[in-house]
């Protein structure tokens, strides 16, 4: 199994799980928080965990690229505002952050266009 494989199935568990999790508590807040604007976050990676299942671009950029500005925003935090004990926990953090946009960037061409054709495999 790929790593886009991979990707997909966790996108969609996550998806799914946050999904069920939002509806079963949506008249119970949890501290306060009302749950409800997440909704639409939950179900649009369903769709994009489909998509990276079927290595699709359009699917990758779209799960690369916000995880990839989390990773690099927790990087600096990490050297700007964390003390020693918790950097280098932190940096790992944004290394599994920052590790589906290497991904996406290592095996470009091996994914499928954004018009549906299949590209050459190199």
């Amino acid at each position: 199994m790929t790593a886009f494989k991979w990707f997909g199935v966790l996108a969609i568990l996550f998806g799914t799980a946050g999904t069920i999790v939002i509806v079963a508590l949506w008249h119970e807040p949890i501290h306060g928080v009302d749950l409800a604007p997440m909704l639409p976050l939950h179900l649009a990676t369903i769709p994009v965990g489909v998509g990276l299942w079927f290595h699709r671009r359009w699917a990758a950029v779209l799960f690369a690229a916000p995880l990839a500005v989390l990773g690099a925003w927790e990087a600096i935090d990490a050297v700007r505002l964390a003390e020693f004990p918790a950097t280098p926990a932190n940096l790992v953090l944004a290394g599994i952050f920052l590790s589906p946009a290497g991904v996406t960037v290592s095996r470009w061409s091996r994914l499928r266009p954004f018009n549906g054709e299949r590209s050459p495999a190199k």
